[in-house]
């Protein structure tokens, strides 16, 4: 008895077969993934979705970066500016001076050496001290060489003033700079405005003490609880992974399929309302810290709108004696 061998298919033709078979599944989900497309997204192209992915990376992004606010808080001022938000191409205020080490817009330090002929002039205040800080200083210059007592004399300002700056801003300012080895032979201190206007309107709506710095409602804010701190990392995480697969959907070849661009979407959508639920939730964790006592203070018993504007008057007066005698 013969037994003949069963014939063999070449490996060439049982590879090329399968690699028919993957394209034709791949054709065919292709052609699902774009008849789902098509029929759930109105505007779909495989241009429109790479678009649609930039823009999250490039928000994402944005919302990541570690951009310095320029203002920030200080622990004996209440606040002051960030020298980080010094640029290298503009400067941060009218008048086009950086902001020095220690918070205040200046192109110099507050500690001058002494020296018996400079005069050495500090400058205190909120934003109307500050513009004539840097505008008015050439006139009150020329005013003072009129006196024989300043005749001959180096006269150097040193700006320790910022906008929105109150008493007992400018009472603790002038100390902060004494303790540190700061040396002033005249003080002029422009005030009186900010200390009766501001509280009203910043302070005392959201319950705050009214000699607290002005916004102090919203600067405290930054002093984060344990509870805030996790909701904002967690949202962080997400808005990460959302970039993550947004820039990894974006590769050349994945972004012109349109079974890469369905599996992208429904990932994209779930992470999406992760991060506006997750962005809610801390909405609400922050609206409950509302009435945290770092960012109202001592409880203030509104009588009257005489009574308010008298206390605040006399603490106005406080402030600047005790400067005086300072």
């Amino acid at each position: 008895m013969t037994i003949k061998s069963r014939s063999r298919t070449p490996w060439p033709k049982k590879a090329l077969f399968s690699v028919l078979m993957i394209l034709l599944v791949v054709i065919c989900l292709e052609a699902v993934a774009f008849v789902v497309l098509k029929v759930t997204v109105s505007d779909y192209s495989s241009t429109t979705f790479r678009q649609f992915r930039l823009d999250i990376v490039n928000h994402e992004d944005t919302e990541r970066l570690d951009r310095p606010a320029a203002v920030i808080l200080h622990p004996y001022l209440g606040y002051v500016y960030t020298p980080e938000a010094n640029d290298s191409h503009t400067t941060f205020h009218d008048g086009g001076l950086p902001i020095s080490d220690y918070g205040f817009v200046d192109d110099s330090t507050p500690f001058i050496e002494h020296d018996p002929e400079t005069l050495v002039i500090g400058i205190f205040g909120g934003s109307l001290a500050y513009q004539f800080s840097v505008f008015g200083v050439d006139s009150l210059t020329e005013k003072l060489n009129e006196s024989q007592f300043f005749q001959n004399k180096k006269i150097s300002f040193v700006r320790v003033a910022l906008g929105g700056y109150k008493q007992p801003q400018q009472v603790l300012a002038l100390t902060y700079l004494l303790t540190l080895g700061a040396r002033f032979d005249v003080i002029i201190n422009l005030d009186g405005f900010n200390e009766v206007a501001l509280p009203p309107v910043n302070n005392l709506p959201h319950h705050v003490f009214p000699y607290y710095p002005r916004n102090w409602y919203w600067q405290a804010s930054l002093i984060l609880s344990h509870e805030t701190r996790t909701a904002m990392g967690t949202l962080a995480l997400l808005r990460n992974r959302r970039s993550f697969f947004a820039s990894l959907a974006n590769a050349p070849v994945i972004r012109v399929s349109h079974l890469g661009n369905l599996v992208w979407k429904t990932i994209d959508g779930y992470l999406a309302e992760r991060v506006a639920t997750e962005h809610e939730s801390l909405g609400s964790i922050q609206e409950k810290s509302a009435g945290r006592y770092e960012r109202t203070g001592p409880g203030y018993r509104l009588i009257s709108k005489k009574r308010l504007f008298e206390d605040l008057a006399t603490q106005w007066k406080v402030s600047s004696l005790q400067m005086q005698r300072i």
